[in-house]
């Protein structure tokens, strides 16, 4: 008997394993594959797919910096990699011997398994110094020859006379197991010093990144007290702004302009490769999704059968193993596909973003005043961005329709087209009635919308002179009449929207009940067996993995085509004509000059070609230039004149005479028709008549970008006489202000924005009457510590050109301006030669002095009179606070909000209504078990009651809607 077993085990050994398979005859051995086989994909092709990966991936890890010292894990790591390596090479002495049992794949897969092990020794090296991170494609590899070789291991053992082999590959699996538990290890602490900031993300291994363990720290410090932006993880490298804002603007500067779709192009040269990653993952998706009707299918059968098999317990276990593989895979490959697509959607962003800003930066103001910069930042780039993901949803959602609808079709033949049918016939509807009258209402109620913000913000702006003025509450009429308008306009809208979501479910709803209906009527007209439970259930998983990607499809073609759309926008933006800067003179270090701030210095000639000229100690020189907000209309003529470094010129005139123009078209923001003009160094602060002030802390907005230096802060603070209100409030500097200044006052906004400009050290400074909004001691605190003889700017060397009407300080001005009410210059120079004279401005003095002679009183000081009552915020240190308190209270307060106002007969019509369409779309899962069990007996019921099901979930989901 002992003869004959082991016999027939040699017999299987040589014979049964030696040919594809892959299952081998159960009289060798229970519930394998065959040798063969399994060599032939679970090692050959696991080898090679890892030697043709690393011919590409290890030539650029070698080049890279090194980032990791060489420590205790490296060591052991080579030497688990080499110990492996020498166990391969073991396996091939072994398998060369005759007697050894083997196939006709045994030597080349283990001459390619101790090649992919010579590999593996390479990365181990490589792939610790030269990364922050484990190897991808090593721990890939790492971890599915494992899963591989296991499944070898069993059948070598389970082989007769295989005791070496067996061993030997045990041997080899068990360095294997031990090289992958290495490999996972981090790095943090063996990390050179210029690598220790990096990103956990980045700093995680590909386990780690495929379930986001890395997330778990940032889960408990959620968990144990608030997150704020600081408390978050930095982005990593390939999501910085910078990086990507200059990979952006580089690729839109070589790209050919004149195409229509030169931004498509542009995008893709940069960020080719993470817009096509997330392809990877979703075809992974696919596979997985579409290996559930076969899980189903087979389980119901083996639940089914009415007599059991010896081999069920095999097969049981198997079913087990392949459902955990399938929802794992499932969760993995939908996880890095939604990852892939987000951070994709985060470049694409951060590129397009900084390409329409680094536009704004160079275009006109009054071009910057007519276009939709901020609308393209938004509207436009999330409309993109959102297409990143129907790109993918197209020919991903493509190919599992194709994919259902040929599994359909194997079992219900041409009942499969219903669900097809149903979908074009929602789209029609769509389409030819739901699209026109969304794309006729919607803008009604967009209009509605912006003239209700329009008039809540302007509202907000002027809120305390509204106060003063008592008109609150007429105001608070006004805007409830807007906002009632507003909902009877959207009403239509959300009517639109219902049809539209009824329209989009009516594959969904009806499709199963279709189906069946012509699977049955089918089989009972060819006499064929009646539905069993095993085609329903396959059925219904199919349909249920078709809905979603046939609605996909067809809705995100016309994403796709809004996409074009925005791209071609965004595009004309980019293509608007940018200023053209001045010429810098030859002389580009203007702070290193000292030169005498009184008298003037004559200009060489101007020459009519663009070379710079030299300005000797001239900051500023413009001649014969005309300056106007568009090419056909100067408002400026015939503008000369020049401004020595540090000195201190003022524009005087009256009324529309151009001052405000004249600061715009030194900035460069205007057109010019003919002339000049040359500047000493492009740095220029400017404070415009309405200062823009974000929503930021008194410090940030005083610092913006620049680095804090404590000194010089303390110094701009004072001279701009904010030292004061700083101190009143309760939280410092540290207060929020509002969006545009809006808890300030106008005395304060101003003053802010010039310690603004005057922190920010620039060699210019461009002032637009920024006296005139401060009571008279404000205003001599402030010219005395900055423009005065004895002032900072002079002090610092700053040149500063300042329209004004506050002409009592014309005497502390180097030079003077006066422009008239058609935009020409009618005298400049020394204001004592200009006083001396009888032009313009020496009846602006000398009204000046009768105006001042004529007070009574003295001036209310807006510095003291902070002392008592400070206009700034009195928010804590924290401007978080509030908002983290309102984190703490939970989003149940927000639906008791809701739930009160709605009043209780709606609530529980709601959640009624919910209710229902729960159990109406879910009831026929039940109904089909009962159907399948009545062996084809009163199939007409059966098909009513499934598609009364079928309506009154269609009904109740429009109620509901």
């Amino acid at each position: 008997m002992n003869i004959t077993h082991q016999l027939s085990a040699e017999r299987c050994s040589h014979s049964a394993d030696n040919h594809f398979g892959p299952v081998v005859s159960p009289q060798c051995r229970d519930f394998d594959f065959t040798l063969y086989f399994e060599q032939a994909f679970l090692s050959l092709t696991p080898s090679v797919m890892f030697i043709l990966a690393s011919l590409i991936y290890l030539p650029t890890l070698t080049r890279q910096t090194t980032k990791v010292r060489t420590d205790r894990l490296h060591g052991v790591k080579l030497t688990f990699a080499a110990l492996y390596a020498a166990s391969q090479l073991a396996m091939i002495t072994i398998l060369s011997v005759p007697l050894t049992p083997k196939t006709k794949l045994s030597l080349p897969a283990s001459v390619l398994a101790f090649a992919a092990s010579l590999v593996v020794c390479l990365f181990s090296h490589f792939g610790h110094v030269k990364s922050i991170r484990s190897s991808t494609l090593l721990s890939t590899f790492l971890f599915f020859s494992c899963v591989c070789d296991i499944v070898q291991a069993r059948t070598f053992w389970m082989l007769a006379n295989s005791g070496a082999v067996s061993h030997v590959f045990t041997t080899a699996l068990s360095l294997k197991v031990g090289l992958l538990v290495l490999d996972a290890q981090g790095k943090q602490n063996s990390l050179l010093s210029s690598y220790r900031s990096v990103t956990p993300e980045s700093l995680s291994n590909v386990y780690s990144r495929s379930v986001f363990w890395w997330l778990n720290k940032l889960f408990m410090q959620g968990f144990k007290k608030d997150l704020t932006l600081d408390t978050l993880f930095e982005l990593d490298d390939l999501l910085d702004s910078t990086r990507l804002a200059s990979g952006a603007q580089r690729s839109w500067d070589r790209v050919d302009k004149t195409s229509k779709y030169a931004l498509g192009k542009s995008l893709m040269s940069c960020l080719a490769w993470p817009i096509l990653m997330p392809a990877i993952p979703r075809l992974v998706m696919i596979g997985f999704n579409y290996s559930q009707p076969f899980l189903v299918t087979r389980l119901i059968d083996l639940l089914s059968q009415d007599k059991a098999s010896p081999d069920d317990r095999n097969i049981g276990y198997g079913l087990i193993g392949a459902t955990a593989i399938i929802y794992i895979g499932i969760a993995i490959s939908t996880g890095r596909y939604k990852h892939q697509i987000y951070r994709s959607m985060t470049m694409l962003r951060g590129a397009l973003v900084a390409l329409i800003y680094h536009k704004t930066l160079e275009l006109r103001l009054s071009a910057v005043e007519d276009s939709a910069s901020s609308t393209l930042m938004s509207t436009d780039v999330d409309t993109v961005i959102t297409a990143t993901q129907q790109l993918h949803e197209i020919w991903g959602s493509a190919a599992e329709v194709a994919i259902g609808m040929y599994l359909l079709g194997r079992l219900v033949g041409v009942g499969a087209v219903a669900p097809v049918c149903l979908t074009i016939f929602g789209t029609l509807i769509n389409s030819l009635w739901v699209g026109p009258e969304l794309s006729r209402r919607r803008p009604e109620w967009n209009k509605a919308i912006q003239d209700r913000v329009a008039l809540t913000s302007s509202m907000l702006h002027d809120m305390r002179s509204l106060k003063m003025l008592g008109l609150v509450g007429t105001l608070k009429d006004i805007l409830q009449a807007r906002r009632i308008e507003e909902l009877k306009r959207s009403k239509k809208v959300r009517w639109m929207i219902v049809w539209m979501n009824a329209a989009s479910n009516l594959m969904e709803t009806f499709s199963l009940a279709l189906v069946l209906m012509a699977l049955s009527l089918q089989r009972t007209a060819t006499g064929q067996q009646p539905l069993t439970a095993s085609q329903a259930y396959t059925i219904l998983s199919i349909l249920s993995l078709v809905a979603n990607p046939l609605s996909d499809v067809l809705s995100s073609i016309p994403g796709m085509i809004g996409c074009i759309g925005c791209l071609g926008r965004i595009q004309t933006y980019l293509l608007h004509e940018s200023i053209k800067p001045y010429p810098l003179s030859d002389r580009t270090d203007i702070s290193s000059q000292t030169h005498s701030a009184s008298g003037e210095v004559e200009l060489d000639t101007f020459t009519p070609d663009d070379a710079p000229c030299r300005l000797s100690d001239k900051a500023l020189a413009i001649n014969n230039a005309s300056f106007g907000y568009s090419p056909d209309s100067m408002v400026l003529h015939d503008m000369t004149f020049q401004a020595s470094q540090g000195s201190v010129t003022m524009v005087v005139g009256p009324v529309g005479s151009g001052k405000s123009t004249l600061l715009l078209g030194i900035l460069g923001e205007l057109y010019s028709d003919h002339g000049r003009v040359d500047v000493a160094n492009s740095d220029v602060a400017y404070c415009q008549q309405s200062a823009w002030l974000p929503n930021q802390t008194i410090k940030e907005s005083i610092v913006g970008d620049a680095t804090f230096d404590q000194d010089w802060y303390r110094i701009t603070v004072d001279a701009c006489c904010l030292d004061v209100d700083i101190s009143r409030s309760s939280g410092g500097d540290n207060a929020l202000i509002g969006s545009r200044g809006l808890t300030l006052s106008s005395g304060q906004r101003t003053r802010l924005s010039l310690a603004r400009a005057v922190y920010s050290r620039k060699a210019v400074v461009l002032l637009d009457d920024v006296l005139s909004d401060l009571d008279a001691r404000t205003q001599n605190a402030i010219f005395e510590r900055l423009l005065s003889r004895r002032g900072l700017f002079k002090r610092k060397n700053i040149t500063v050109i300042m329209a004004t009407h506050t002409v009592q300080y014309l005497y502390g001005a180097d030079h003077v301006i006066a422009l008239d009410s058609q935009g020409h210059i009618v005298e400049q120079g020394n204001p004592t030669t200009l006083r001396a004279g009888d032009g313009y401005v020496n009846k602006l003095l000398a009204q000046s002095m009768q105006t001042k002679h004529g007070e009574t009183g003295e001036p209310r000081n807006e510095v003291q009179a902070h002392q008592q009552t400070s206009f700034f915020p009195a928010h804590s240190t924290n401007p978080n606070n509030n908002d983290m308190q309102l984190r703490r209270m939970g989003d149940l307060s927000v639906y008791k909000y809701y739930g009160k106002h709605a009043g209780p007969f709606q609530m529980v019509l709601f959640f009624g209504l919910q209710f229902g369409v729960i159990t109406f779309y879910k009831i026929p899962q039940l109904w089909l078990k009962w159907w399948t069990s009545s062996d084809g007996a009163g199939n007409d019921v059966y098909i009513v009651v499934m598609f009364v099901f079928a309506v009154a979930a269609y009904v109740i989901m429009i109620c509901s809607i």
